[in-house]
């Protein structure tokens, strides 16, 4: 899912063990990120112990995505054919889908963003998120447009099957996109102190209006139950100037949404085994990458990776290969 800026990323303590904070700007190129399925399957094999196989996180500046190792190392880094790459996500098999914004594209990628796959197009759009079924049989995308929309690609087709709006809301800029455990499709849209999460019941038709705020909204994401999640940005005064604070709220399905998480976050995911809710820190001051307890929202810790440059846009999980 989508995240924003980026510069150094750490992580926290898992399992109570802790590791040296490893520099990926002096590791050798190439890292590759990936987000874990929406829908509850059985983990992956050769999974390390934080949970994903893999982590790939897709940078503004340089304009990059890398995937790298729960150990830190780097696997790969992808930096031919994309102009402006935003979110991403993960199918079951390992594949990332990277949106990019620049190229008005949906890349997919196999393991480690080793292999092109395939190119998801819709002239004209500016796909800023994305979110994959775990059979990769349903891909969502939320644009950031002039008229934002949500595009939707069943059955592998490489062109929308499906191009969702809100009649109610032609002004607002299309942000975060997630999918449920029933396909169900949830959009965060919004600017200027109008702020919305929409739900298009089984991805058509028109949507309904599941949460609404007038501070700036960020990542989705979905449990096991059911639950959703996202990122909800307060604003504060620092010294040196003004800076804000992902909070990451957690609804009981869509309703009764509470602060699970009060500190920095962006784009939030998953692993694939539902023990971490993962998420990168946007802020100027502080950039970094962090787990929390699923259900608790304490940070846990473990190692730490420092990028020493970029800024991030996209954080997901990825099984490996077999």
């Amino acid at each position: 899912m989508r995240l924003c800026p980026l510069a150094a990323l750490a992580a926290l303590v898992v399992g109570g063990c802790a590791a040296p904070l490893l520099n990926l700007h002096a590791a050798s190129a190439g890292a590759s990120i990936g987000a874990p399925p929406l829908v509850r399957k059985t983990p992956p094999p050769n999974c390390g112990k934080y949970g994903p196989c893999s982590i790939v996180v897709c940078f503004k500046s340089p304009v990059s995505c890398v995937a790298f190792a729960t150990d830190g190392s780097v696997q790969n880094t992808l930096t031919s054919g994309l102009n402006s790459a935003q979110g991403v996500a993960a199918d079951r098999d390992g594949n990332v889908y990277i949106a990019d914004a620049g190229n008005a594209e949906i890349f997919e990628y196999g393991p480690y963003l080793k292999t092109l796959i395939k190119t998801y197009t819709d002239p004209g759009e500016v796909p800023v998120d994305v979110a994959v079924d775990s059979a990769a049989q349903l891909l969502v995308v939320s644009n950031e447009s002039t008229t934002p929309s949500v595009s939707v690609y069943a059955g592998g087709s490489t062109s929308p099957t499906a191009v969702l709006t809100d009649p109610k809301a032609p002004n607002l800029t299309g942000i975060g996109i997630a999918l449920d455990g029933h396909d169900n499709c949830f959009w965060s849209l919004g600017q200027s102190n109008d702020y919305k999460i929409d739900e298009f019941a089984g991805c058509s038709g028109e949507p309904t209006k599941v949460y609404a705020t007038k501070r700036v909204l960020g990542g989705l994401a979905f449990d096991e139950a059911n639950n959703l999640y996202f990122v909800e940005r307060r604003g504060f005064i620092k010294r040196g100037g003004y800076g804000a604070h992902g909070e990451i709220f957690r609804c009981n399905g869509t309703m009764q949404c509470a602060a699970l998480y009060k500190g920095r976050a962006g784009a939030i995911n998953f692993d694939q085994r539902w023990k971490f809710l993962w998420t990168v820190t946007p802020e100027d001051d502080f950039n970094g990458l962090q787990a929390l307890a699923y259900g608790s929202g304490k940070k846990r810790g473990g190692f730490g990776i420092n990028f020493g440059y970029g800024t991030p846009t996209g954080v997901a999980h990825v099984p490996g290969p077999g």
